[in-house]
């Protein structure tokens, strides 16, 4: 095997896959007695092919090369990326010897000349990259579901929890409708938009582990203006995500087991009590209450007063100080007072975008609907503390 190929093409695909393919949840010997963490290399025509197969994602990627000789091999993935990435110069060359036992990573540029010879690993028993059925599929802007993941991904439930559902992100279709929800044991997270373009007429609801969804974030947000295409299959689902002509790339999850709630069940009709606050205000008054409380779980109390169209916030125990901050905002309805988890009422506050966010009750201990103020597309649902629960 023999052929150059843009480093920075290069490195930001292996950057990928050292994010994916590192965590004890991928762990899978894709050959036997090699490491974890290795890659596969081919080559053809005019194209380089980077691939890993786990037990949680698997991830292909193509990219232009210039290539002299066709061929393939295994290689650490940690190593190659930590070099390839500090190589000088703007293109790599990548060769493997004559008895294909090492890979030499070569480049340099008119000050320096940097040269590796990479062991290879024995590639006869690799897994076949999966291959999903086409037909069920749908194309979405990157920015619009970089967005969704980051309005939902804050929610789910840490990797060592014992409901591993909650530690993941459902994708649902229903119909034109493309929908993400989370939920932990306090809280709901909930945000749509409208497909361009659906192929197949199967709705589904999946639910995709929440580390490669914040991998499939961050690989696409600063992209552009680009669209993803979604795969679905029984037990996997692939995103497609085409960089122009230069790198393609194919990252498939498995899908976990469970049941998210209907969100539906917790949005009233009405409500008895809607405050609209403006929101850097309220995240202000937050940031002050975060430097005099406890740790563990503190308590944030809202007393609404809608006659003086305030809302008095405090913290539930008094530590070395005691705080409260009162702030002017509109309200419509009954007052009420309400009491929140701390972090669970000021993370969904700084995951709003708009200049406004809308607090919508039925009265102490009913959920409590957060929204943007000009966004109808996404909602936080959090459950309030019972005062007879604090003491």
């Amino acid at each position: 095997m023999d052929f150059f190929v843009r480093k920075t093409s290069f490195a930001n695909v292996l950057s990928i896959f050292n994010r994916l393919n590192s965590g004890r949840g991928n762990a899978l010997n894709i050959i036997d007695n090699t490491p974890v963490n290795t890659v596969y290399l081919s080559t053809s025509d005019s194209q380089l092919s980077v691939a890993f197969c786990g037990q949680e994602t698997s991830a292909q990627a193509t990219i232009a090369a210039d290539v002299v000789k066709n061929g393939c091999c295994l290689v650490s993935q940690r190593y190659l990326y930590d070099f390839v990435r500090q190589l000088p110069g703007e293109e790599v060359h990548c060769f493997t010897d004559r008895s294909e036992s090492f890979l030499s990573v070569m480049a340099d540029d008119p000050q320096v000349k940097s040269h590796i010879d990479l062991p290879l690993a024995e590639k006869g028993q690799i897994h076949d990259f999966p291959h999903l059925i086409s037909g069920n599929q749908c194309r979405i802007p990157a920015a619009k579901l970089a967005r969704q993941i980051k309005q939902t991904i804050f929610v789910c439930e840490g990797t060592d929890s014992n409901r591993p559902h909650l530690t993941g992100i459902m994708i649902k279709k229903e119909g034109s409708l493309l929908s993400l929800t989370t939920t932990s044991s306090s809280r709901i997270a909930y945000s749509c938009q409208l497909l361009e373009e659906t192929t197949g007429q199967d709705n589904f609801s999946i639910i995709v582990p929440g580390r490669v969804m914040g991998e499939i974030e961050k690989t696409i947000e600063t992209l552009g203006d680009i669209d993803v295409v979604l795969t679905w299959h029984k037990s996997t689902l692939a995103f497609n995500i085409e960089q122009g002509k230069e790198c393609r790339l194919n990252i498939v999850s498995r899908l976990l087991e469970g049941k998210m709630p209907d969100i539906k069940r917790y949005i009233p009709e009405n409500f008895r009590t809607v405050i609209r606050i403006e929101r850097q205000v309220f995240c202000d008054a937050l940031s002050r209450m975060a430097v005099i409380v406890d740790k563990g779980f503190p308590i944030l109390v809202a007393e609404i007063d809608a006659e003086a169209g305030t809302i008095l916030l405090r913290s539930h125990a008094v530590t070395v100080c005691h705080w409260r901050d009162e702030v002017c905002c509109q309200i419509d309805g009954e007052s009420v007072k309400l009491m929140f988890g701390f972090d669970n009422i000021r993370e969904v506050a700084r995951n709003c975008r708009g200049s406004h966010i809308l607090l919508k009750c039925n009265g102490e201990e009913r959920p409590v609907i957060v929204c943007d103020a000009d966004d109808s597309d996404s909602l936080y649902v959090i459950a309030p503390v019972k005062e007879n629960v604090v003491g």
